[in-house]
């Protein structure tokens, strides 16, 4: 019978990883799409992303009474989720 195989990560790195200006970017990006995908500012949703405790976030809202109508009613974020693959 095969040994049970142990991975040990090395949390200093993921860290740095997770707050890297590539992570950071690659996250604005696909907020960016998302955002684009569920109509934009104009439909009033909201793209942002920023550094947080411990890694890098990114996230789209409905910033708007209209948008958070729309949002409850068609779920027009998680439908424009796939844009942000």
């Amino acid at each position: 019978m095969a040994k049970p195989v142990q991975i040990v990560l090395n949390r200093k790195a993921v860290g740095q990883l997770l707050r890297s200006p590539a992570v950071k970017a690659d996250l604005a990006e696909r907020a960016k799409r998302i955002h684009k995908a569920a109509g934009g500012d104009k439909a009033g949703y909201r793209a942002d992303s920023f550094e947080g405790f411990d890694r890098s976030r990114a996230q789209v809202v409905a910033a708007t009474h209209k948008a958070q109508t729309d949002q409850a009613r068609h779920r027009t974020l998680d439908s424009a989720l796939n844009a942000g693959r």
